[in-house]
């Protein structure tokens, strides 16, 4: 019998303007994870944070944006 799987990506803005939230998004993400692996344990589930202050590739280089001014 084939199994019907899904793919989910989670895409996490961890950037300043973020942080108010992020422990919100954290619980949130952390609950969808859970049922994920308990009801649908053949399922695959990715996870890219991006704004991080390690965040080190060429685009991120291109359009550095100063978060302190940026209306974003």
């Amino acid at each position: 019998m084939a199994r019907n799987r899904e793919g989910l990506v989670l895409l996490l803005d961890v950037g300043p303007a973020m942080h108010s939230i992020l422990d919100d998004v954290e619980k949130t993400c952390s609950l969808l994870l859970q049922k994920k692996l308990i009801y649908n344990k053949f399922d695959e589930v990715g996870i890219v944070a991006f704004g991080t202050e390690a965040t080190d590739n060429e685009l991120a280089r291109d359009i550095q944006v100063d978060m302190r001014t940026s209306p974003f």
